[in-house]
């Protein structure tokens, strides 16, 4: 397993967070509990906290579970800066898309990131709008393309693109 997990959870500890990824976690799996860093064998390993079964390693749980901790924190090590995700729903069940990015507007917001995903999830598109839930234009989307031999951007706003997917129901890929 990398380290990546431990180090991120560790900072997440330092920086008083970990709650939140907790928090995130369980929008997943509802039976998550806690976090915790454990060293049964001679490596540490990040156990979840399961109500049923107490401590289980991460690496019981499936890609979701991994992919957003990943993602939570790469938000937090992201703090101020930009953040670049390549398919955002990888490995997210399309039921708790909702929740995560809930999680991931509110979060990208309070620590001040600049978050640009790719997708081609009709599904993650439409999670993505409803969970921004501010007045503010804060989601938008940049189609390329090539005309004449030349590149063109066509940027659609957080309103086009709510009207583009819930009142036309066009597929905005």
């Amino acid at each position: 397993m990398p380290t990546v997990p431990l180090r991120g959870y560790s900072q997440a500890r330092l920086e008083g967070t970990s709650a939140d990824l907790v928090t995130l976690l369980s929008l997943i799996a509802p039976e998550i509990r806690g976090l915790e860093i454990l060293q049964p064998e001679e490596e540490p390993v990040l156990y979840v906290t399961h109500a049923t079964h107490g401590p289980v390693p991460l690496s019981v749980y499936g890609d979701g579970i991994r992919r957003t901790l990943l993602l939570a924190e790469s938000v937090v090590k992201a703090k101020g800066g930009l953040l670049l995700i390549d398919e955002i729903e990888t490995g997210i069940h399309v039921s708790a898309l909702g929740g995560v990015y809930a999680w991931l507007v509110r979060a990208c917001r309070e620590l001040d990131v600049q978050l640009f995903v790719t997708t081609h999830s009709l599904e993650a598109i439409d999670a993505l709008l409803a969970a921004d839930t501010t007045p503010e234009e804060d989601i938008v989307a940049f189609k390329l393309g090539r005309q004449g031999g030349q590149s063109v951007v066509k940027r659609y706003g957080e309103d086009q693109l709510r009207w583009m997917r819930f009142e036309r129901g066009l597929e905005v890929r």
